[in-house]
């Protein structure tokens, strides 16, 4: 299983009809709920994954045990992808970035409640078991369509990065919620500015991208930009303020092959003070790591991946990082200062997801499912029995 903060960007089409009571939204102020019973987990004969759909994003928490998104519905796998069963109908393509996101214990999944202006303007969190099971089904007070990312780091505790009004130019200003019982109840504690002035130390400029938290007090949030700075907020109170981190401008022998448009990931954190950040380029000119050994208070550039082509990043600890540029996947076992090329010949598409140091995971075109069991040296196509369970 890759090690991610847990992370869940949404915004997914599904019609999920039910009645509910929640209250206000305001600075401080709790949001509760009290939703109807969960819908029962639809009944699906085992199914490949090229029939079910237009498949968006692949999610293996181990060997054999998986999730899929596709705009028919969120499909879970016990054996390794040859078969996935229906666990949500509708549909859960992700949009802006990672719809679902599950672990060993189970996961999260942010859907539309229906129609209505009331109920446009709220959405479902759904929270499932690892077994597929929904656990339960809670009134988030925000859309779909602007929730930038939410961020886990207990079944309890959790954050969402919501853009009410969305984008506008280089400006896209955000509120932030907070959550200690596992989504059942959100706290608006970072309203979005509504003038030029920051709110809580969060500026209005550049179009967020992610929130992570490593612990119940320090979080991390990110944004795309244009220019050489790397744009970088942190917390240290559970997010009731932001300081700004942002780091100082790329090398310029970096700058002219990699120039464009700045796409930070999520910092990763393997222990308390040592941690990367991934960096990518809207142009997808290149990759590359920054890393820190005091808690992100300084961060050094490793060696980049400049190449040409879809670039991104999957980390399983500190030790095992890959990364895809076009159809090359290199592999690094320290932190980004030297990279080896695994393979010229990736299967598919950007995303891979390794689950061990040699057992991956790459969802290739017209939604076939490929696994490495070598550490990406080589690919076989998983392929569906034709009996059923």
């Amino acid at each position: 299983m890759t090690v991610r903060h847990a992370v869940l960007t949404a915004a997914v089409a599904v019609a999920l009809v039910t009645g509910a009571v929640f209250g206000t939204t305001q600075m401080g102020a709790t949001t509760g709920m009290q939703a109807g019973s969960a819908p029962v987990r639809p009944r699906s004969l085992p199914l490949s994954i090229a029939t079910m759909g237009r498949v968006s994003t692949i999610d293996m928490t181990s060997p054999t045990v998986g999730w899929a998104l596709s705009d028919r519905g969120v499909y879970r796998t016990i054996d390794g992808g040859k078969r996935f069963v229906q666990v949500l109908a509708g549909n859960a393509t992700m949009i802006q970035g990672q719809t679902l996101l599950m672990n060993s214990a189970g996961g999260y999944v942010d859907l539309p409640r229906g129609s209505g202006s009331a109920r446009g303007q709220t959405s479902f969190l759904y929270r499932i078991q690892a077994g597929g099971d929904i656990r339960n089904r809670s009134v988030a007070p925000f859309a779909p369509q602007s929730l930038v990312q939410l961020s886990f780091v207990n079944s309890h505790d959790g954050w969402a990065m919501v853009a009410p009004g969305g984008a506008a130019g280089p400006f896209e200003p955000v509120s932030v919620y907070r959550t200690t019982d596992g989504g059942a109840h959100w706290r608006l504690i970072v309203p979005a500015p509504t003038t030029t002035s920051a709110s809580h130390g969060l500026p209005q400029g550049a179009l967020k991208s992610g929130i992570a938290f490593q612990t119940n007090a320090v979080g991390w949030m990110t944004a795309d930009t244009w220019g050489n700075d790397i744009w970088l907020y942190g917390t240290t109170n559970g997010g009731a303020s932001w300081t700004n981190h942002s780091i100082a401008a790329i090398p310029k022998p970096f700058v002219k092959y990699l120039g464009g448009n700045q796409v930070p990931g999520n910092p990763v954190f393997f222990t308390r003070s040592n941690g990367v950040l991934p960096v990518t380029f809207y142009n997808g000119q290149g990759l590359y790591l920054y890393r820190t050994t005091n808690g992100g208070t300084t961060w050094t550039l490793t060696r980049p991946i400049t190449h040409h082509g879809p670039a991104a990043v999957d980390i399983l600890d500190a030790r095992d990082i890959w990364a895809v540029s076009g159809k090359q996947l290199y592999v690094t076992s320290n932190e980004g200062r030297t990279w080896t090329i695994v393979t010229n010949a990736l299967p598919g598409s950007a995303q891979v997801d390794f689950v061990t140091r040699l057992i991956g995971f790459a969802l290739g075109h017209q939604d076939a499912l490929w696994c490495t069991k070598n550490g990406g040296r080589a690919w076989s196509r998983v392929v569906t029995p034709s009996a059923h369970y």
